[in-house]
């Protein structure tokens, strides 16, 4: 099903796509399922990238307060990293940064 809803979706939807993933990647969250929450939130992001969308950024910023119950996960972890980067999150000071496990 989820092959076939991304799929679905032509070129030029990019922000839909962006809410779509979000959106699934928030019920697997909610579903304790991190791995492919954070893999669906990853491709989120990539696909976010130069779009300058509060509504983007906000589906997003949502999937990871979701995330946060599992904020000792190495994934969740470079997740952040990821969206500090992409500058959807504040970077926070060097010392309360752990460090990145795999």
């Amino acid at each position: 099903f989820r092959r076939v809803l991304f799929r679905s979706m032509s070129d030029g939807y990019d922000r839909a796509r962006v809410f779509n993933m979000s959106l699934l990647a928030g019920v697997l969250a909610d579903q304790g399922k991190v791995e492919e929450a954070v893999a669906y939130t990853h491709k989120a992001v990539a696909l976010s990238d130069g779009m300058r969308s509060a509504r983007t950024t906000f589906y997003i910023k949502d999937v990871f307060q979701r995330l946060k119950s599992f904020k000792d996960s190495s994934q969740v972890a470079n997740l952040r990293i990821q969206l500090e980067s992409a500058r959807i999150l504040p970077v926070r000071p060097s010392s309360t940064r752990g460090p990145a496990r795999s």
